[in-house]
């Protein structure tokens, strides 16, 4: 879980760094409605090891595309490179969004999954927004809009630990949700 959301921030970060071109992304994903009965704590941390996983998996091309634009010096060419990573980039992230919804999360921890998929959509609406302030090329609101996306990552893993601390749960240094 902490790599997926990690993953998002640094997409948003690095085309907010990258992108001076004219990019265009979709507005977000629709909801999706969880299925099934309440997982277990265990069978939900494995979940989410495998969304982040997947998740990880799929956007490695993208970002390869993505590191080698940045040393391209034909900047009319990085910035078709950048803008056609960053559109699957953003389509992806929007999957992940949409398979973190379908989960249906043990009762216990509804609440911290609930924080997880909003933090999910704001980091979303922040590059969203990153987009728009690139297309206008004003580096004034593309380095606001940075700093709003640094701090609403760090809001997410704030209140994301805040409540996998009142459920009694902490994520271990692979980012399994245990019990403390």
């Amino acid at each position: 879980m902490k790599n997926l959301l990690l993953a998002s921030f640094f997409l948003a970060s690095v085309c907010l760094i990258g992108c001076n071109n004219s990019a265009t992304v979709a507005s977000a994903p629709p909801d999706v409605k969880p299925v099934g009965a309440p997982m277990t704590v265990e069978a939900y941390s494995a979940k989410l090891d495998e969304i982040t996983k997947a998740s990880n998996a799929a956007m490695a091309p993208d970002m390869q595309k993505v590191q080698e634009a940045k040393t391209m010096t034909d900047k009319d060419k990085a910035a078709e490179a950048l803008t056609a990573a960053f559109k699957d980039l953003s389509k992806l992230e929007d999957e992940a969004i949409g398979k973190l919804q379908a989960i249906n999360p043990p009762a216990e921890l509804a609440k911290a999954h609930e924080v997880l998929i909003q933090g999910s959509k704001d980091v979303g609406a922040n590059f969203r927004e990153g987009v728009a302030a690139m297309e206008s090329k004003d580096s004034a609101k593309m380095e606001e809009l940075m700093k709003k996306l640094q701090a609403t990552a760090m809001d997410l893993s704030t209140k994301l630990s805040a409540e996998l601390d009142k459920a009694g749960y902490k994520l271990d240094g692979t980012g399994a949700i245990v019990k403390k």
